[in-house]
């Protein structure tokens, strides 16, 4: 499974319910076990995870959670912190398991071992606003966690160079001026999802939309609807029906540290369509638990902030659900990550996230 929560899990022993919940955290290099380490549990319900207590592991890396709460529909996350960094397992029942395996990493601060396998960029034009998409697969391709600077929801990992004027920015994304955008989550070893939105004015695109790398891309994609005036640098796929959307397919490989492309957009006074989305629900309910993590002792506050009706929570789990299925298609490609295959599914996949938000938006 991929790293999409930045962790790695083990499971086993399987009973039809549990009155315990039971775990190891242990170094993600070497398999020993991590003393003295706290893991929190949080609970999901109606769209909201909430802490309900942490411990510390014990000297053989060992903890384990007890209590009324653990009943057999659960479902829950376990989070461990160690040197500052939280570490997450994805959404557990209850009823799945006993025995859970939380890795950890030492920390760094290093960038130089970030890559990028894939980028997509999806653009629309509501009219009025140009609104930008950004699907982005990072991986860490060294042996320790790469924090970047800083803590907490001030913490500058990740960096995106993106255009002046934009507004109405989604995720964890903080600007540091000058067209720097930084991500909050750290990057372990492996690979992470990164996504985000955002909105331009049309009167800002003098010559269509600008990207610069900041690392190392494999794969660069834009989906774009309106057309475009020309390929530029980008070998044109030309359009892409995805669930009965179209776009016009640009692709870019092989792109250097600090390289730019430009995408030339046409954009006349109106299109017929409204692309209207929020940023993911799991940088969203689940990803934003990784930096919303209190100090030790008490309930610690609701994470996310996913209304609690039904349809609400049952359209996070869908999205967590889709974006869960990017993550475990781009590891089983990893060796092959130009394959015409993979890469419909990728495209497929993308364009659902799209227009679940879009549905959600109403």
């Amino acid at each position: 499974m991929g790293r999409l929560l930045a962790t790695a899990i083990l499971c086993v022993a399987l009973p039809a319910a549990a009155d315990t919940i039971t775990g190891t955290v242990v170094d993600g290099n070497h398999g020993t076990p991590v003393a003295n380490t706290e893991v929190a549990f949080f609970v999901s319900e109606n769209g909201q995870v909430t802490e309900i207590v942490r411990k510390n592991t014990d000297a053989e890396g060992r903890f384990s959670f007890s209590g009324p709460f653990l009943t057999p529909d659960l479902t829950f996350v376990l989070v461990a912190l160690y040197q500052g960094v939280p570490y997450s397992s994805s959404e557990l029942r209850a009823d799945g398991q006993t025995e859970i395996i939380l890795e950890v990493f030492e920390p760094s601060n290093d960038a130089g071992d970030l890559h990028i396998p894939s980028h997509a960029i999806i653009i629309g034009d509501s009219g009025h606003t140009i609104e930008v998409s950004h699907f982005v697969q990072i991986d860490n391709r060294g042996v320790q966690t790469f924090v970047g600077t800083g803590s907490g929801t001030d913490r500058r990992v990740a960096e995106f160079a993106l255009p002046a004027g934009l507004f109405n920015l989604s995720g964890s994304l903080s600007t540091a001026g000058g067209g720097r955008f930084f991500d909050n989550q750290p990057l372990p070893p492996g690979l992470t999802q990164i996504s985000f939105t955002f909105q331009l004015d049309p009167g800002d695109l003098d010559d269509g939309y600008l990207h610069r790398a900041v690392y190392g891309t494999e794969v660069l994609e834009f989906y774009v609807q309106p057309d475009v005036s020309g390929a530029g640098s980008f070998e044109d796929l030309g359009m892409t029906e995805l669930h009965g959307v179209e776009y016009r397919h640009l692709r870019a490989v092989g792109l250097q540290v600090r390289q730019q492309v430009i995408v030339p957009l046409e954009l006349p006074p109106e299109i017929g369509w409204t692309l209207k989305w929020v940023a993911l629900a799991a940088t969203f309910a689940l990803g934003a638990l990784t930096f919303a993590v209190g100090p030790a002792g008490g309930d610690g506050p609701p994470v996310g902030g996913a209304p609690s009706e039904s349809a609400a929570a049952a359209g996070a789990q869908q999205y967590r659900m889709l974006l869960q299925r990017v993550a475990d298609l781009d590891d089983g490609h990893a060796a092959a990550s130009r394959d015409a295959g993979y890469l419909r599914q990728r495209e497929a996949l993308l364009c659902e996230l799209v227009l679940l938000r879009r549905r959600d938006a109403g």
